[in-house]
């Protein structure tokens, strides 16, 4: 049933607009419309019409978040007149143009969500003066139109401005990412070129030498070693500035994959102390791949509300795991993902770990991530 609803959530309201459950709270608004029945007895033509409207004005409601333009018009036009026919029986009717005030703001252009609550506004106006609807209609109707249609493109055009400079910081972290990957090519192509170059030479010298002058042929291929051994330090050193995206730039995008999938994440480590953990670049590497595996696995299989990422650091070892409330197969099986986690695990002497006993299918599926740390890589 749990899993039922949540589907119904995400049809009814995309993850991607980041609203959570307020569209639901917002509906609370429709009390307005039904306040002055516990006054009054109200006729059977205003019931019968009342459920009409809202049984329209409800699915019109929940399409609208997904609207823009062309069709977001057709949909606001509907709510004006559902708030125009129930006018005539209710005065608590208004509320409808509030509703439809607040998705003006979903235009495209501003200037079009201006023109829209405008509009509203007009319609309030002249229908309350062609049908002498008195002030207590009218002046909240046009009251909280205005301020909440300008309220709601007030935030929209800031997430909107929000989003331009995300966008445009990611532009910029990806030039400077080519641009390191330009200078460590240079760095590779200047190191390895000059050095193969004289290796080569003191390789055919050395030849030369062996049947004539066998010690200065040693001290040639001692010379070898030595210019290899430097080489392969300065190539180490070159790629140090290679940028891996680390464990905890990985539980930051886990974090925003677990929102967006409308699944709670929860850790025993702070934002600041993931930011701190300090790892060897190898390690590092391989427990970044594998959260984003496990998080990955998570929000498209195992339909979990809940999944709890645990790292401890252990006398000899780093543990990582990935608990989740979801459901999982009887039988496992090892996929490309969990595959691909096992071999670089192998690669540094790290185990993996997959909790599918007969409690699994109630009780969540659990990854265990254990790499030792006393070792040299």
């Amino acid at each position: 049933m749990t899993q039922l609803l949540k589907r119904l959530h995400r049809y009814l309201i995309p993850p991607a607009l980041d609203l959570g459950y307020q569209p639901y709270v917002w509906l609370g608004y429709l009390l307005i419309y039904f306040f002055n029945w516990f006054f009054r007895t109200p006729p059977l033509a205003e019931v019968i019409a009342s459920v009409v409207g809202i049984a329209i004005f409800l699915p019109v409601y929940f399409s609208t978040f997904r609207r823009q333009d062309g069709l977001l018009v057709i949909h606001i036009l509907t709510i004006i007149l559902i708030g125009v026919g129930l006018s005539q029986f209710n005065l608590g009717a208004s509320v409808f143009f509030v509703y439809a005030g607040s998705f003006c703001a979903q235009f495209r252009k501003p200037r079009n969500s201006l023109f829209g609550i405008t509009l509203i506004v007009s319609v309030i106006t002249l229908w309350s003066w062609a049908f002498q609807l008195p002030s207590f209609f009218y002046l909240p109707a046009i009251f909280f139109t205005v301020l909440i249609g300008l309220s709601n493109l007030y935030f929209i055009q800031i997430a909107k401005k929000n989003k331009l400079l995300k966008i445009s910081q990611d532009e910029t972290q990806h030039l400077a990412a080519v641009a390191e990957r330009e200078r460590i090519a240079r760095d590779l192509h200047d190191v390895i070129g000059h050095t193969f170059s004289l290796l080569t030479k003191k390789a055919e010298l050395a030849r030369k030498l062996i049947p004539s002058h066998p010690d200065q042929a040693a001290q040639e291929v001692a010379d070898i070693e030595a210019l290899a051994r430097s080489t392969l330090s300065e190539v180490r050193e070159a790629v140090t500035g290679i940028r891996r995206r680390s464990l905890a730039d990985e539980f930051i995008q886990a974090r925003y994959l677990c929102r967006v999938s409308d699944i709670e994440l929860s850790s025993n480590l702070l934002d600041t102390q993931w930011q701190a953990l300090e790892f060897t670049n190898v390690i590092d590497a391989t427990l970044a791949y594998c959260l984003r595996e496990a998080i990955t696995n998570v929000s498209k299989h195992s339909h979990a509300s809940r999944v709890e990422v645990t790292l401890e650091s252990l006398a000899a070892s780093i543990r990582l795991q990935i608990h989740d409330n979801g459901s999982a197969p009887s039988a496992l099986e090892f996929g490309n993902g969990l595959r691909g986690m096992q071999e670089r695990l192998a690669a540094v002497n790290g185990q993996l770990q997959v909790n599918n006993d007969g409690q699994t299918t109630h009780h969540g599926f659990k990854i265990t991530i254990e790499i030792l740390t006393n070792q040299e890589h």
